[in-house]
This record gives C-alpha cells, sequence and structure tokens, in this order.
C-alpha cells in the first residue's frame, strides 16, 4: 500500500511531491505551535469541594409569632423644584495613578489561587478564584 502511494506522488511529477511537503510542513508546524501554546502556567494548586443538599431535607419548622404592627406615619407635602444652575467649566486633569497589578488572578495575602467546585442536587459549578490558606 505505501508502494503504491509512492508511486502515485510520483506520477503527479513535482507538483505532487510539494504538495506531500507542504502538507508535512504543515502538519509539523501546528504541532509545533500546540505543544509551545500548551506548555503554560500549571493548574491551580489545590481543589476545594463544596457539597450543598446532600443530607435529607429536615421537617418544617414552627411558624413564629407575628411581631407588633408599627405606627404609620402621614407623608409629607412635596418641596418645591429649584432652579437648574448653569453648567461649570470642567477642571484640570489630576495625576496619573500608579500602575495596576500584572495580569492574571493576583490573591490578597493569605489566599492562593485554586478550582472551587460546587455541588448542588441540580447540577455543580467550577469557579477558578482565590482560596484562603490552610
Amino acid at each position: 500500500m505505501i508502494r503504491r502511494t509512492l508511486n502515485a506522488i510520483r506520477g503527479t511529477g513535482k507538483a505532487g511531491v510539494l504538495a506531500v511537503g507542504a502538507v508535512a510542513l504543515a502538519g509539523a508546524s501546528g504541532y509545533l505551535t500546540s505543544t509551545a501554546l500548551s506548555s503554560g502556567q500549571a493548574g491551580p494548586g489545590r481543589t476545594v469541594t463544596i457539597n450543598v443538599g446532600s443530607g435529607e431535607r429536615g421537617p418544617i419548622g414552627p411558624a413564629g409569632p407575628a411581631g407588633p404592627a408599627g405606627a404609620k406615619g402621614d407623608p409629607g407635602p412635596a418641596g418645591p423644584a429649584g432652579p437648574q444652575g448653569e453648567k461649570g467649566e470642567a477642571g484640570p486633569a489630576g495625576p496619573q495613578g500608579p500602575p495596576g497589578p500584572g495580569g492574571g488572578l493576583a490573591c490578597p495575602n493569605g489566599f492562593s489561587p485554586g478550582t472551587l467546585v460546587i455541588n448542588a442536587p441540580g447540577g455543580h459549578a467550577t469557579i477558578y478564584t482565590c482560596l484562603k490558606d490552610e
């Protein structure tokens, strides 16, 4: 089968050989690109899972006593609207602020990036966030 393929490529002449070479180079460059892009920062250091609603539902508690009703006050009269003032001039530009933190997730002291998994009866949610250090 390989021999047939090679003979078919040779039968197409230079154009066939160039086409096969171009496809091979495209595949190799795609592999190298995917390897370079996927070699970034590793995932979160730890995962915290919260199970919500995994136990049985308890009985409904007794109703609490009604609180005393407060006295209702009368609404006051609306005051008259004042005239609109003239638009003032714009003030001078303020000084430039300090540079912000670098890109990515910047956690405050005592916290580090991690994955929070919330399991609930209707499904689960996964959130990449700052978790308090233990």
